[in-house]
């Protein structure tokens, strides 16, 4: 199933995290390319923490704000709960 992409400048920023979570990950892990077990996820997260501002929201960003849904005919009711 397809998934909806995000918005500028969003699409280059998930990309962005997406490779430094993966990075990180095999400095943590070398011999794992991608992440098993929770404890295995901790080098990709303290890579983000390193190179991205992470700060925890007050007021999480709803999903509409930065989904690129192109038409929204397509949208299902279990959308509008995520």
């Amino acid at each position: 199933m397809a998934k909806p992409s995000l918005k500028p400048p969003f699409d280059v920023l998930e990309t962005e995290m997406i490779k430094t979570f993966l990075a990180g990950h095999n400095q943590w892990r070398p011999d794992l390319s991608y992440p098993e077990s929770h404890s295995d996820m901790q080098g990709g997260v303290r890579a983000l923490i390193k190179r991205f501002d992470i700060q925890a929201r007050p007021i999480p960003l709803d999903w509409r704000e930065i989904e690129d849904r192109g038409n929204e005919e397509g949208k299902v009711a279990s959308d509008e709960t995520q």
